[in-house]
């Protein structure tokens, strides 16, 4: 990703979010410089992409760690075909896995049947070492069986480990950390500085 700007108000302005514009034929990268990376699914792409069980809302994701401390500017989610609000918003955020701190979260509103990228309004530093929870709160969900653990970054640098899910009603601003290890892959990703 290169850094860009943007023509705003009579004076050229350094962009402080990334995202893509289609130039050329081709979709271009841009943003502040530096880039970023997420976790890549080489078992392929989700097996069931529009899944839910009622009325019943989740927050689900993955552990991951870090091989070098970087910054974390937010979470990539594949967003399921249909979507329905679950109990207030959809939400992302990043805990820290054993202190059970959550040290980022995200409001947002999904865009169906794609990847979708939800940045935080502030990225937060994460350090190698430690293991942290990446997850979206909601009531629709995409699904590979099997395990993520061991996919990775690109660079490397992003290391999945196993799935996460926590079953909760009352709302993303207070649904906890999924603690319960699943065997599945939610297409929840953290997206960290390169």
């Amino acid at each position: 990703m290169t850094a860009a700007k943007a023509y705003i108000g009579g004076t050229w302005t350094s962009l402080t979010k990334s995202g893509k514009a289609y130039i050329g034929g081709a979709w271009v990268a841009f943003g502040p410089a530096g880039g970023s990376e997420y976790l890549t699914w080489s078992a392929g792409e989700p097996t069931s992409t529009d899944l839910n069980d009622g009325t019943q809302c989740y927050n689900m994701g993955l552990v991951f760690s870090l091989v070098a401390t970087k910054n974390c500017t937010g979470v990539r989610w594949r967003v399921p075909d249909t979507v329905a609000t679950p109990n207030g918003t959809h939400a992302v955020a990043i805990w820290a896995d054993v202190a059970d701190t959550r040290v980022a979260y995200k409001e947002f509103t999904p865009v169906t049947g794609g990847y979708q990228n939800v940045l935080f309004d502030s990225p937060v530093s994460l350090t190698s070492g430690t293991n942290y929870v990446a997850a979206v709160y909601t009531n629709h969900y995409v699904l590979r069986s099997g395990s993520p653990s061991g996919f990775t970054s690109p660079s490397g640098n992003i290391v999945a480990g196993t799935g996460r899910l926590a079953s909760y009603n009352s709302g993303a601003a207070t649904a906890p950390r999924p603690p319960d290890p699943f065997s599945s892959t939610y297409y929840v990703s953290p997206i960290c500085a390169t």
